[in-house]
């Protein structure tokens, strides 16, 4: 204001004007001065810019346009007063129109004020205005004037400091009434602050200064501290809240955002806390650096996750098992998804030979073999689109190395990522399979014993009639007759006859092996007599057998089944094609343990029987299975598998070994070391005794005619009164009517109308002291034990030695 009526004084001084216009100039100064001020006044109330120094350039153009502009068009100071009266008062008409819009949008005093402020002050400038026109021809100063303007000027001078008074205390007011309300909601957003807080489940903290300067009733509970424990913290009592492998890094973290660091921050992480309790707990932490109360402060907000983190153990635990559980499984498990496999176990690579890499590579209908490929092929794509089909079925599949195998797969329906694919799971079955055919081939061995029991049933009694018949022939025949030659042949061979049905039987009624004193040199030769007739007249036989070979001590039957079945096998290797067979027998001395392939043998002298032929050979990966019960490399029909198998069995029940060397096209050799009985060993007695006779009564019961009349005429010639009949029922009757009339009963098992176990039960009821003896061809269920269980006190084995007979006959009447 002093600025304006300096610069106002300079320009009249400047006109050199007389003193006595200076009080006008001043007057004009300070009207626009305090214009000015009012209008700063108006601006900082309502709340607008106040542009003050834009004020003061409108002051000093107002001035500065009266005193040169305006004096040079009218050079009458009067005019001027005028013309600078009427701007201010348009300029107030201007603010008043601003003033009437903000009462109308915001009516308060103070603007009702300022409108009537602005209506006194326009209507004073244009008075002034207006006296001064009215006398612009005066030349001489009136004092009417000066009294007008000094009014209007101290008026505009009052009214500026009024409103600027005014707008002071209104202002200060309004601060207050603002500071007031400002700590209203500050309280309010602070209780607010604290209510959302304190029922937030998530705990909340604020650390500032290496304190806790705010922590929530979620955190109090989380950690099991009270509040007061909390406050009391240090930086290191905090240090001892956080686990120990986590502990470096948040207190790092912390001290970062509470001194209001930004490199190297990081605002969310998970960490384990340590309870009051020292239980572990796992927590969320999200954090932010603020301003509390003016400073720098850590905000923290944490979620307790233990429950989540429980269960992700939970569930990676069992999804480790699981995968232990799948990738250990024996079978292979696979999810087949657009003919290929998608996801498979280990178990796949032993089954197919594919290693991981390669089976995903390859289409899984590869693997299936051609006879079956369209049927599994067909299921898998029914079952894919949801189709009910048999789960578990079987087929063949196809290894890697071509080998043709046996599979149970087990198969259902699944989704594979979003998409239709099966999950199954291979069994390999080939062994089960190989075993089927074991049983079947069992099953057919066991019918054939079944048929074989009841030939060898009818041929002993063949052999019983032949065998009498000619020992009494023998009996009536002069030994320098021609004819006992005859006889004696006839008798050896039906000796021969009566070992091939034991043999025979040795199939369909397994029995304890009868050990006795076995000369390998002479099963082999009356084997081959019995093999060379079904040997193929193109194999060359080579027999190497040394004089000294020692005796074994073993069963003479399946010392000869041994020798038949290697000779056989052999045989059939050799089949369309000439070569030599050798069977050699010589003793050797072991210095070492020596493996025979499962068998180990210990030193000593052992007993070898070697037989080598000049087949086909045998290939490296056979020769591990050549054992194996009805394994054979043979065509079908040409074999049956179980014969290296059943020598391998009567090997080791002679306590010896068995072994193969071989190689394809260079034929084999097959090695049978017994143990020795010893060097010397004494030869089977052969005791010569008299045929014993008696004179009791006999009555002797079978149903073949033949048998009954030949064993009738040989007791005869024994001296023995002799019954026989061929009815079991007739038997009973004769004895039941005349007990104390027969000595001893004879019986065959086997007969239509009565068995005879079931008669010797009968004999047992009328006389329970009766003699009876069991003499039959052949039945699975009897032997001597079972035959004295029976009630018979001994038992005769068709076909019997008349020798035999009798020494048993006498035995069973003395006893």
């Amino acid at each position: 204001m002093t600025l304006f009526m300096g610069a106002g004084l300079l320009l009249e001084g400047l006109r050199a004007e007389a003193i006595i216009y200076s009080s006008m100039v001043i007057a004009n100064g300070l009207i626009c001065s305090a214009m000015a001020l009012f209008f700063e006044g108006q601006k900082k109330y309502m709340g607008e810019s106040s542009h003050t120094y834009i004020h003061a350039a409108v002051v000093f153009a107002l001035a500065g346009i009266n005193e040169f502009i305006f004096s040079a068009v009218y050079p009458n100071r009067g005019a001027r007063v005028s013309m600078i009266s009427l701007v201010c008062a348009a300029y107030f008409l201007m603010s008043l129109l601003k003033t009437v819009q903000a009462y109308k949008s915001r009516p308060e005093k103070t603007y009702a004020l300022l409108m009537g402020l602005e209506v006194t002050a326009a209507i004073l400038l244009m008075i002034r205005g207006l006296v001064f026109l009215s006398h612009l021809d005066a030349t001489e100063p009136i004092v009417f004037e000066d009294q007008v303007n000094a009014l209007v000027m101290f008026s505009l001078i009052g009214f500026s400091i009024f409103f600027v008074f005014a707008l002071i205390q209104l202002n200060s007011t309004k601060l207050e009434s603002d500071l007031m309300e400002i700590q209203k909601l500050t309280k309010e957003s602070e209780e607010e602050f604290r209510l959302l807080s304190e029922q937030a489940i998530m705990s909340i903290i604020v650390l500032q200064d290496g304190i806790y300067k705010y922590v929530n009733d979620a955190a109090i509970k989380m950690s099991g501290y009270e509040r007061e424990e909390f406050m009391r913290m240090n930086y290191q009592d905090m240090a001892k809240l956080i686990h120990p492998d986590f502990r470096e890094f948040v207190i790092e973290q912390g001290l970062k955002k509470m001194t209001g660091e930004k490199n190297g921050v990081v605002h969310h992480y998970i960490y384990k806390l340590l309870t009051k309790q020292g239980e572990e707990r796992w927590v969320e932490q999200y954090s932010k650096s603020v301003i509390w109360k003016g400073k720098p402060a850590d905000f923290l907000t944490l979620i307790d996750i233990t429950p989540q983190k429980k269960a992700e153990e939970e569930l990676k635990k069992r999804e480790e098992q699981y995968r232990a559980l799948v990738e250990n499984a024996m079978d292979v498990i696979f999810i087949a998804q657009d003919e290929y496999i998608k996801f498979s176990n280990s178990a796949i690579v032993q089954v197919s030979g594919y290693s991981m890499d390669e089976i995903s590579s390859v289409s899984f209908v590869d693997l299936i073999h051609p006879d079956e490929r369209d049927m599994v092929v067909d299921r898998h794509v029914r079952r894919s689109r949801g189709e009910s089909l048999p789960s578990t079925y079987s087929h063949r599949f196809i290894t890697k190395d071509g080998q043709v195998k046996w599979g149970q797969l087990s198969s259902v329906r699944v989704e594979w990522e979003g998409r239709n694919a099966t999950l199954n799971f291979l069994r390999d079955i080939t062994h089960q399979k190989e075993l089927e055919q074991q049983v079947q081939q069992a099953h057919k061995l066991e019918a054939i014993g079944t048929l074989s029991g009841g030939v060898a049933h009818e041929f002993n009694n063949l052999l019983s009639i032949i065998l009498g018949n000619v020992e009494m022939a023998m009996d009536d025949v002069p030994a320098d007759n021609e004819a006992m030659e005859f006889l004696e042949e006839i008798k050896i061979a039906s000796k021969r006859g009566e070992e091939i049905v034991r043999q025979l039987l040795s199939f369909s009624r397994p029995a304890a092996p009868e050990r006795k004193l076995v000369d390998i040199p002479s099963s082999i030769r009356e084997t081959m007599g019995l093999l060379r007739a079904s040997i193929p007249s193109y194999i060359a036989f080579h027999v190497d057998i040394s004089p000294e070979c020692h005796k074994v001590l073993g069963d003479p039957t399946q010392v000869r089944q041994v020798i038949i079945n290697l000779v056989n096998n052999a045989a059939h290797a050799m089949e369309g094609a000439s070569g030599g067979l050798a069977i050699r027998a010589r003793n050797v001395f072991s210095r070492t343990e020596e493996i025979f392939f499962d068998q180990v043998l210990l030193p000593g002298d052992y007993v070898s029987l070697e037989v080598k032929d000049s087949g086909h050979g045998i290939a490296k990966e056979d020769l591990g299975r050549i054992f194996d019960p009805f394994y054979t490399t043979k065509d079908v029909g040409k074999g049956s598998g179980m014969g290296l198998s059943v020598v391998q069995g009567i090997m080791k029940a002679h306590g010896g070994g068995v072994r193969i060397s071989s190689a394809p096209g260079k034929g084999a050799l097959v090695e049978c070391y017994f143990p020795s009985a010893g060097k010397g060993a004494p030869s089977e007695p052969q005791k010569q005794q008299e045929t014993p006779t008696g004179t009791e009564s006999i009555l002797f019961v079978d149903d073949e005619p033949p048998i009954v009349d030949m064993i009738k005429g040989r007791l005869k010639r024994l001296g023995y009164k002799v019954t026989a009949v061929e009815s079991p029922l007739e038997a009973l009757e004769m004895y039941t009517e005349n007990p104390a009339g027969f000595d001893l009963i004879i019986t065959d098992l086997t007969m239509p109308e009565m068995t005879g176990d079931l008669l010797i039960n009968r004999l047992m009821n009328v006389n329970p002291d009766v003699k009876t003896i069991i003499c039959t061809g052949f039945n699975e269920k009897i032997d001597a034990l079972k035959a004295k269980e029976m009630g018979a006190k001994a038992f005769l084995s068709k076909p019997v030695d008349r020798h035999i007979m009798a020494v048993t006959i006498r035995q069973v009447l003395k006893s």
